[in-house]
């Protein structure tokens, strides 16, 4: 189905059509019914040429421009003084906050609103296509025509509002196109919770009418804010994610105790290039989060510049992603780009105590650099153990 609407244009020479047969007319005497119907009939020919598009917001502006040209035109005819009691003459109430210009002697002549008027939509028929053959439109065709023509349980309805829209407060009459909608949406289509309605009146969303109100009014702006401030803190939560994020869940549900795994296979389960640091330093592998207060001196002994070049990621350490569940690095190869690991045995009492001794030596060792005497003292002292409790 095409939907087509008003041009602005046709919609503003109509306003100004009105606004001269209103406000023009100022030599001959005022008749509120001649007026009226002048009206009315000027807006019955251009509405019959827009009845089949989208025009309900021009049909609302043209209804705001008449009530407003009338306004100007009665005030222009009486003293300041008595413009209350004009407006309560000529104005009536039609509920929902609209009000309507009469003729003060017989208020069933007034100006017609426009945007009441049905708008019709044409839809292209299928000349293969029987109605009475689809059980499924056939049922929806009669569930249609008992809302329509209030039969059945729908009389009900119909009879406790009076025969009134729900909305407006006016007549439904017999050629306007009526429509059943929920009192509290949720609490399931049963006849007290049923309410007619214009089909028209369905443009507005909320219920002015007190008499159909159910609960305090959903404050819409406050739940978009609360929207966005979630969806907000959603989108930081997952910008803040560490890097290696995604190895360390790796090594959390690794099985095996010992493999051997490429610079490239870990970048795969990264999904993203590791720093160009990992190919060229050892320490990138072996630093861990406890050496960040100072930087290993291992990264100048391996040739880095740290008084000119700042780490790719400084804040983070790659071998808490595998030490955090008790991995270590077996053998790394920078050349061909491998690494091994092997999973540690969890040691408990003297010897978990011993070992914690031992990585705090590792830690000391590699946080300094420590002269060539040093060095040999303390490889002679390994070596001696090494040999006297057969550790080898």
């Amino acid at each position: 189905m095409v939907r087509l609407s008003t041009r602005s244009d046709t919609v503003q020479r109509h306003v100004r059509e009105l606004e001269e047969q209103i406000l023009g007319d100022t030599d001959e005497k005022f008749s509120p019914e001649t007026m009226i119907n002048k009206i009315n009939r000027k807006n019955a020919n251009w509405t019959n040429h827009y009845r089949d598009m989208d025009a309900y917001n021009a049909f609302r502006y043209v209804d705001a421009a008449v009530n407003t040209f009338l306004l100007h035109r009665m005030k222009e005819m009486y003293s300041p003084s008595y413009h209350k009691q004009m407006e309560r003459r000529f104005w009536i109430s039609e509920g929902a906050g609209r009000y309507v210009f009469v003729c003060p002697s017989d208020h069933s002549i007034r100006v017609t609103r426009l945007a009441q008027t049905r708008i019709v939509k044409h839809k292209p028929c299928k000349v293969s296509f029987n109605p009475y053959f689809d059980q499924r439109y056939l049922e929806w065709l009669r569930h249609y025509r008992d809302i329509q023509k209030a039969n059945g349980n729908y009389r009900i309805i119909w009879e406790r509002q009076a025969g009134k829209c729900a909305y407006c407060g006016e007549d439904m009459l017999a050629d306007q196109e009526v429509d059943i909608v929920e009192r509290t949406v949720g609490r399931g289509r049963r006849l007290d919770n049923l309410l007619y309605i214009h089909r028209c009146c369905a443009y507005d969303v909320l219920f002015r009418n007190r008499e159909y109100e159910s609960g305090p009014p959903v404050n819409l702006v406050q739940l978009l804010e609360d929207y966005i401030a979630e969806t907000s803190q959603e989108e930081d939560m997952s910008v803040e994610e560490p890097p290696y994020a995604a190895l360390t869940e790796f090594f959390q549900f690794c099985e095996r105790r010992s493999f051997t795994i490429s610079f490239s296979e870990i970048e795969t389960i990264l999904g993203a290039k590791l720093p160009w640091e990992a190919s060229k330093y050892q320490i990138f592998w072996r630093e861990t989060s406890v050496d960040m207060g100072k930087r290993s001196a291992l990264w100048e002994l391996e040739g880095y510049p740290t008084h000119a070049v700042e780490l790719s990621l400084p804040d983070c350490c790659i071998a808490d992603s595998w030490l955090k569940y008790g991995y270590k690095i077996n053998s790394l190869d920078l050349e061909k780009k491998k690494i091994s690991f092997r999973k540690g045995v969890v040691l408990r009492g003297t010897a978990g105590r011993t070992l914690r001794k031992v990585q705090q030596i590792e830690r000391a060792l590699m946080g300094q650099k420590l002269s060539h005497r040093a060095v040999k003292e303390i490889e002679f002292s390994l070596d001696s153990m090494i040999e006297q409790y057969r550790l080898g």
